[in-house]
């Protein structure tokens, strides 16, 4: 990302503290505008080593914080936004592989540690996740020079979840034509060709997906599963057991359990998810033990109307007998999961600006929202009124056309 020069980068005002210990949230009115991340980029700069989660009502409100806080704060390493899988919960298909593809990056680099500011939307934050387990127990890495037979890496690909195709074009797929085995890493931007030497990889390359043609070489390689949950050998018989368990009547009636039964994932398969782990995880068991957490908003209120969704769309799934669906709480971390996971950790919270909550000292009071000021056409001038807001404004401003 390109560096803003030093005299053109934003001053951040001063923001309130966040909490350094668990305890009672400390609340403040929220700040209108981009000026809420003009705060909270004050706060992140003052945390030094310590990380923060910021909790967002919705998909969209993240997705503009991160862009607003990487203006703010250019050229800062560790701002991530967890990926929302944009399928709501129980539909019957699938997240497109892209998105899988970097919500199991995010996953890595915040279980390695590599993240300092994790945004993630109410809704993105409820669901049930793959044990932090399972991203090593399905990575493959390889190497130039290393010992392995092009069937090997064919096994190791379908246990991981990539699916064999004629010509690889999207993340999760591999094709194998000879000694040439093509495939689309999880987490990586462009395919690779591994050049097989016999039993050893001759050489790494990546390659164009729309011309086929290689570009760079490499010397190793670290991929991810093809999808959020396991479909080894392993896995489809936990799942057949576990839906055998859960679910009265003959499992063969439903295509889901067939289409799994026989190494198929099904649209939709992430509705089952609990079925294929003994135990599964919650986004905060990706979380290092000093993340404190900034809530845009009431969280137990955000997080009831994400729940209520599920619940809603529970109800809707009950009609289709060929698709059982598991419970909102076997789905989703309940409403109290979250909740007391919240209060484990320091809590900052930005309520409506009509809230009797005060800024701690220090902060700036004096933002405000700018009047709104339309260029009249029909006018003899028609700027007048937009020209007495700049000259009288002390400060610098940006202005964007359509």
């Amino acid at each position: 990302m390109a560096t803003i020069p030093a005299a053109l980068q934003p001053e951040l005002i001063p923001a309130p503290t966040l909490p350094s210990r668990p305890g009672a949230p400390l609340q403040w009115p929220r700040p209108p505008g981009c000026a809420l991340a003009l705060a909270i980029a004050g706060q992140l700069a003052a945390l030094d080593e310590r990380r923060c989660l910021v909790l967002l009502p919705g998909v969209a409100e993240a997705e503009a914080l991160e862009a607003e806080l990487r203006f703010f704060l250019p050229g800062t390493a560790g701002i991530l936004l967890l990926p929302d899988p944009e399928v709501l919960p129980y539909d019957s298909f699938s997240p497109h592989q892209d998105l899988v593809s970097r919500r199991l990056a995010a996953l890595r680099e915040l279980r390695d540690g590599r993240v300092r500011v994790l945004l993630v939307a109410a809704s993105t934050l409820l669901p049930r996740l793959a044990p932090r387990s399972f991203i090593d127990a399905y990575s493959i890495r390889l190497a130039r020079g290393q010992c392995l037979a092009p069937e090997q890496l064919t096994r190791q690909l379908e246990n991981s979840g990539y699916r064999r195709v004629s010509q690889v074009m999207q993340h999760g797929e591999y094709a194998l034509r000879g000694s040439l085995l093509d495939f689309f890493p999880m987490g990586h931007e462009t395919p690779v060709r591994v050049d097989f030497l016999d039993q050893e990889i001759d050489s790494l390359r990546s390659f164009d997906p729309d011309s086929q043609l290689s570009q760079g070489t490499m010397d190793s390689l670290d991929t991810l599963p093809a999808r959020e949950l396991a479909i080894d050998a392993a896995a489809i018989t936990r799942f057949r057991q576990a839906w055998r368990r859960r679910f009265e009547g003959n499992p063969a009636r439903s295509p889901i359990y067939r289409e799994v039964s026989d190494g198929r994932l099904p649209g939709g398969i992430e509705n089952y998810l609990p079925l294929f782990f003994e135990q599964t995880a919650l986004l905060w068991d990706y979380l290092p033990g000093d993340f404190v957490t900034l809530s845009v908003g009431d969280p137990a209120a955000m997080l009831e109307a994400a729940w209520c969704q599920a619940e809603e769309r529970h109800g809707q799934a009950e009609a289709d007998p060929e698709r059982p669906p598991l419970r909102p709480d076997e789905l989703c971390g309940t409403v109290a999961e979250h909740l007391a996971q919240l209060a484990a950790r320091p809590l900052g919270c930005y309520a409506p600006a009509t809230t009797t909550a005060t800024w701690q000292p220090g902060t700036a009071e004096a933002t405000t929202v700018p009047p709104l000021q339309l260029v009249d056409r029909r006018a003899a001038d028609p700027a007048a009124g937009l020209r007495t807001v700049l000259e009288g404004f002390a400060g610098r401003v940006l202005l964007v056309p359509e």
